[in-house]
């Protein structure tokens, strides 16, 4: 299955020169769409986030892509006025960076971060009261895997966005003969889903419109806890058994292969086992669970062998065993014994292990496909320990060329020495994350090298094809459920057939077969919208070609011990990003919006404010002093108080909230109304064993007409901003909002009958680092019966205080009864009078009573 994995992580860091306490910005839309043709992915994610202080600030959210997805274009949209990156040479990029920076300017800079080669950085500066667009774009060949190409995307913004749709359209050579979109998978590697294959996503659309095309597009029903991972896996017809599709157009053409009805050919395999001292507890017992798991996935005609390392070297037998149920049983009780101690000799590892396979009696035959799987969790630490010697005495030992596949087993093992051992001797290398699904990293690698179809493989091409621009047509394995994947130039830029040529082995013998290939085109048939231009289409083979030459470079330069041979292929890898505009390991991208006007923050804030906010007309707000006592709200951390019909003094009680956690106060299905308040974590608690109180940090209201956010920075009414100490006034449609000026309340009116009002708390003991609100429903003439929630459900009820008295303690106690006829609800229960801060914080009685007796 192949994995295109996005993972789009906004973690903010707000850096302010002011030493002002920021507000994060606010996420307001984000959506993705990805384009597949022919294997070849194009992932686009856009994302609309605002900055809502009156002064710059530096954003940074990481996008973790797949290890093989180049970025290949990045831009800001400010003030309605795009501003696209440059892809440069990494330093270059940085310094460009640095500058616009230092100069206040509104710039983004995209650079693969170290150490963790699938993560990249955008940190954009964003000016004062200012939305921006972020717009990146990355690409990658999706290489088949175990029979399934997978589009994976992660999308946790770390808070509720509104407009949230991710979209994918495929365009494939042959029919689409599988197509599953399985629901959200958790983001937890470790959570074991047992929802059945053939589930499908509840809240996505798929369609077909034709054999060969799909859509899909997915909207989320909960924006409020989206975090998992979207998944699309296809594959194509492949009923002829030596198939090769190609793609050719500009000058440019790629071959995909893949064989179909090969009989594995049988294997010969040696798995080389790191021991030593830490690899003991969990680790050497998720190895010796994920031996349990592949010595069952063994067949008949396979021999086998495993050897155990630390400073020394055992072997379970003196020579590979032939698979069967006794020899099974007899390995995995010598695994089972094995223990962790001592130190790392990887050189002696691995020269006993390829003495081993490299043995006469072992190659008795040519049509066998011999494999070593060598793991360890660390660096070579006992006998030869320098890399140069090691990576000289493999080379050496090695005349089989034998595959050595390298598992690098949690976070300190020497990745870098495994990867120029693999790519040295015909294998790849992978990370094994520790964790407690290590056992089925594990075995999940094992499969997709168990069984080779085809070994010694090498392509040729004629006639109309360059075959010095050639990337890699040698493989020196095939493994059931890949593809080869080849690209070059041609000499004719109109070709329309291309011959070419294959050799290899399989389990019935070598084979030699030459075709000639009409060669495919690329459409927009079916296609209702398109993420890529026609240009863009038109040279995807030209793009492929680049991406799989850079990538050949990229491993050249791991597997090379010589600096001269480094430096070479390093400028031809920044010649070639440079010139197709992808963001590398040797090249970053880089936006800076052009230094019109120097403004201070103050300007920047004032002119925001003149050319966004035009108030609809001036209007004192607040001026009046006696205001009526609010029907129901919340105050503080949050507590509630609901006046019920009937009964002298409000109810008050609490309702548990975590923070991120949006909380509805008020529906109404009938009215189409909604408000719901976004919970923010305090700084501090009554106690010191407890959590830290949580308050409203945003309140939402919504209806079929109006949308208006508040939060304790801004406010936002149908799309426009007013500022909580400019004094305004907007009306649209029977509803207004009305702000004081006095940085402290606004007044929501949805309709004569129905007014919200907002208090801003900016300063609390142990209130949140950017303050909280308050929430106080003030008239509610009009509500429907259906309406509910933490604050609306009591609207329509009725209460009744019986047997009120005094306690030993002088506390005032009753029974209240509920009752809301409509609905046929009855409820008794236990009340308390307190005392609670009230709108004009001053302290007023309230029947406090548990939430949780209420059945709600």
């Amino acid at each position: 299955m192949m994995k295109l994995y996005l993972s789009i992580l906004f973690l903010f860091y707000l850096m302010n020169a002011k030493g002002v306490n920021s507000e994060p910005p606010d996420i307001l839309r984000l959506h993705i769409q990805s384009d597949i043709r022919m294997r070849f992915a194009t992932t686009q994610i856009t994302s609309l986030v605002a900055n809502n202080n009156n002064y710059s600030q530096e954003v940074t959210f990481n996008v973790n892509l797949p290890e093989e997805a180049f970025i290949s274009s990045f831009k800001m949209v400010i003030d309605d006025v795009e501003y696209p990156g440059e892809v440069k040479e990494k330093e270059q990029a940085k310094k460009a960076y640095e500058k616009a920076k230092r100069k206040g300017q509104s710039a983004g800079h995209v650079a693969k971060k170290p150490r963790d080669t699938n993560k990249f950085k955008i940190n954009i500066n964003v000016a004062a009261l200012r939305n921006v667009t972020f717009e990146v774009r990355y690409q990658e060949l999706l290489r088949r895997k175990l029979g399934l190409y997978e589009h994976s995307i992660y999308v946790n913004p770390g808070q509720p966005v509104e407009d949230v749709k991710i979209q994918v359209y495929i365009e494939e050579s042959k029919e689409i003969r599988i197509l599953r979109v399985p629901p959200l998978r958790s983001t937890d590697p470790t959570f074991t889903d047992a929802t059945p294959e053939s589930t499908t996503n509840p809240d996505a659309t798929i369609s077909r419109p034709s054999i060969k095309t799909a859509e899909i597009t997915y909207v989320p029903s909960d924006t409020g806890t989206l975090d998992g991972i979207f998944e699309i896996k296809y594959d194509i017809d492949r009923r002829k058994q030596f198939n090769g599709d190609i793609l050719a157009v500009n000058g440019y053409f790629v071959h995909f292969f893949a064989p179909a009805d090969l009989e594995p050919i049988p294997k010969d395999i040696l798995f080389i086992l790191d021991t030593s001292g830490s690899m003991s507890g969990r680790k050497i017992a998720q190895v010796i669970q994920a031996m349990i798991f592949i010595m069952h996935d063994l067949v008949e005609g396979d021999r086998f062998n495993i050897m155990d390392f630390d400073d020394q070297i055992i072997f379970w037998k003196p020579t590979l065993q032939p698979w069967n149920p006794e020899n099974v049983k007899d390995s995995l009780k010598w695994v089972r014994q094995r223990r962790a101690s001592g130190g790392t000799n990887i050189n002696h590892a691995l020269l006993d292990g390829l003495d081993l396979m490299s043995t006469i009696s072992n190659i008795t035959s040519e049509d066998r496909s011999p494999v070593i799987v060598f793991l360890t969790d660390g660096a070579a630490s006992s006998g030869v320990t320098r890399s140069t010697d090691i990576l000289r005495n493999v080379a050496e030992a090695n005349e089989k060329t034998i595959p050595v596949f390298s598992l690098s087993f949690g976070a300190d093992a020497d990745f870098t020495l495994l990867q120029k051992i693999s790519l040295q001797n015909y294998a790849v290398a992978r990370r094994i994350y520790e964790a407690s699904d290590s056992a089925i990293q594990l075995k999940n690698f094992y499969n997709e090298i168990s069984a080779a179809l085809m070994t010694d493989v090498k392509f040729k091409y004629f006639g109309n094809v360059d075959n010095d621009t050639l990337t890699n047509n040698e493989f020196h394995r095939y493994f059931n459920g890949t593809e080869a994947v080849i690209a070059g130039k041609l000499t004719d830029k109109d070709a329309s057939r291309i011959t070419w040529n294959i050799i290899g082995s399989t389990s019935s013998g070598g084979i030699d077969i030459g075709e000639t290939t009409e060669a495919l085109q690329l459409s927009d048939e079916g296609k209702r919208e398109s993420l890529l231009s026609d240009e863009d289409i038109k040279s995807i083979p030209e793009k492929l070609w680049a991406y799989l030459t850079i990538k050949q470079i990229l491993d050249q330069m791991t597997a090379s011990d010589n600096q001269t041979e480094k430096d070479e292929l390093k400028n031809r890898a920044i010649e070639l990003s440079l010139k197709y505009k992808f963001v590398t390991p040797v090249t970053s991208m880089i936006v800076v919006k052009p230094d019109k006007k120097e403004n201070t923050d103050e300007d920047a804030a004032e002119e925001a404010s003149r050319d966004r906010h035009p108030p609809a007309r001036p209007a004192p707000v607040y001026k009046r002093v006696n205001r009526p006592p609010p029907r129901g709200g919340s105050y503080g951390d949050p507590h509630f108080l609901v006046k019920l019909k009937n009964v002298t003094y409000p109810i008050c009680y609490k309702m548990p909230a975590k923070p991120g956690e949006l909380m509805t106060l008020i529906y109404d299905p009938v009215l189409q109304i909604n408000v719901t308040g976004k919970i923010r974590e305090g700084t501090g608690s009554y106690k010191p064993d407890r959590p830290n109180r949580t308050y409203i940090g945003k309140v939402y209201i919504k209806t079929a007409n109006i949308e208006i956010m508040i939060a304790t920075h801004q406010i936002v009414f149908n799309g426009k901003r007013l500022i909580w100490k400019n004094e305004s006034d907007i009306a649209f449609n029977g509803a207004s909002c009305e702000v004081n000026g006095k940085g402290t309340f606004v007044e929501v009116k949805i309709n004569p009958g129905l007014t919200f009002l907002i208090r801003r708390n900016l300063h609390a003991r142990m209130g949140p680092k950017y303050g909280y609100l308050d929430f106080f429903l003030m008239t509610d003439d009009g509500f429907s019966p259906e309406v509910s929630g933490v604050v609306g459900r009591f609207i329509p009820m009725k209460g009744h205080l019986m047997k009120e008295h005094k306690t030993s303690k002088n506390k005032t106690e009753a029974k209240l009864k509920l009752t809301e006829p409509r609905k046929h609800y009855k409820r008794s229960v236990h009340t308390v009078l307190q005392l609670k801060p009230g709108l004009k914080n001053t302290l007023i009685p309230c029947w406090k009573i548990d939430i949780d007796k209420l059945g709600f």
